[in-house]
């Protein structure tokens, strides 16, 4: 055992441990490549930029057989930018749980993805999920939306990109019955300065699968202690759908709409997407967003294209090229772009990133 941890230490390759009914391995996925963007801040941007196409990760997960259909499960994520080795927020701060998994469905604890995530954009995008980079998500002219943290105050403002999570919580995800799967998660808040909803989370999810359908719908409510002290924050709730038509295509679409309760900003966003093989090895997708704020918001609109093209030299390493169109408008005198992973807003109404990378997983 020491000379396989000394060799994930030392070289970077997966490592499993076994012992009796139990196992722990050492994962991960690195993503770089250079970008290049046509208007950040007036002027075009050149980058050796990572973590797009998936989140440069590092984690340790493992399972126990408890007997009698029952385990015992752990997973440790942290992230980390690949050009400069730098850590991404707390050591275990990507995710954190340990739970119980059984014929009654799966519980669990820790720092967890709530279902805008897992449910709508994991399972409604399904085969195309590994193709689809933070670049595909939600941003666009909505800085007045006044969600607290991310990159901006409307970076991925309704939470399907995954970039952050929610803490001491606990999550329940049921047994699938007749295709439909159901799950519940709190987020306690863990405060005592307000009423009884400070800074808490909740989160809810429905999904069905049959044959070549899938259905979506997920609901997440955040608090945040920067908002009405603790007891205001963001509502959002979507739906969303996936159809297989076999030989490697499938469509996908999903809406959703977020609400800040501390201002009333709304945003409705649209998505549609559809993943088509070529050939064995390589993999195309495109989508078009459609975004619109409300009054709040100067009834900002966005329209946006995602590109790209993957080449799958294994199960493990993938080479890509993608590039990612923003238009806004709006009743403001001056409305600026501003797409997901874009180092910030463009100084007028269109931005756009073309980008070359390669991801691999180990």
């Amino acid at each position: 055992m020491k000379k396989l941890l000394a060799c994930a230490a030392l070289s970077g390759c997966a490592v499993t441990v076994q012992a009796q009914s139990s196992n722990v391995t050492l994962y991960g996925v690195i993503d770089g490549g250079l970008s290049r963007s046509s208007n950040v801040n007036g002027k075009s941007l050149n980058a050796v930029d990572t973590g797009i196409l998936s989140p440069n990760i590092i984690g340790i997960r493992g399972s126990e057989d408890l007997g009698d259909g029952m385990r015992a499960f752990f997973r440790l994520q942290s992230q980390f930018q690949m050009d400069s080795g730098a850590q991404v927020g707390n050591l275990w701060g990507h995710y954190a749980g340990v739970g119980l998994e059984g014929r009654f469905g799966q519980i669990q604890a820790g720092n967890l993805n709530d279902f805008m995530f897992t449910t709508l954009t994991q399972k409604t995008y399904g085969p195309m999920f590994p193709f689809v980079s933070i670049q595909f998500m939600r941003r666009g002219p909505f800085d007045g939306f006044g969600r607290p943290g991310g990159q901006s105050p409307s970076a991925d403002f309704d939470r399907t990109g995954n970039t952050s999570r929610i803490g001491n919580a606990v999550r329940y995800d049921s047994p699938r019955v007749y295709g439909v799967q159901l799950g519940a998660l709190y987020g306690f808040g863990e405060s005592t300065t307000a009423g009884t909803n400070n800074s808490s989370s909740k989160s809810y999810s429905a999904d069905y699968t049959g044959g070549p359908v899938t259905l979506t719908a997920a609901y997440t409510s955040v608090n945040y202690a920067a908002l009405g002290n603790g007891e205001d924050g963001v509502r959002t709730w979507g739906a969303g759908a996936r159809y297989d038509f076999g030989d490697g295509v499938h469509w996908s679409g999903v809406y959703t709409n977020s609400r800040n309760t501390a201002n009333d900003a709304r945003i409705g966003a649209f998505a549609t997407a559809l993943l088509f093989s070529p050939t064995t090895n390589t993999r195309a997708i495109g989508q078009y967003t459609y975004m619109k704020g409300n009054e709040v918001l100067t009834n900002n609109k966005a329209h946006q294209v995602n590109l790209s093209l993957h080449y799958l030299f294994s199960k493990r390493t993938n080479v890509y090229t993608s590039f990612g169109w923003q238009h806004a408008t709006g009743d403001a005198e001056k409305v600026q772009a501003a797409l997901m992973a874009s180092a910030g807003a463009a100084s007028g109404s269109s931005q756009n990133i073309l980008r070359v990378g390669m991801q691999h997983a180990f």
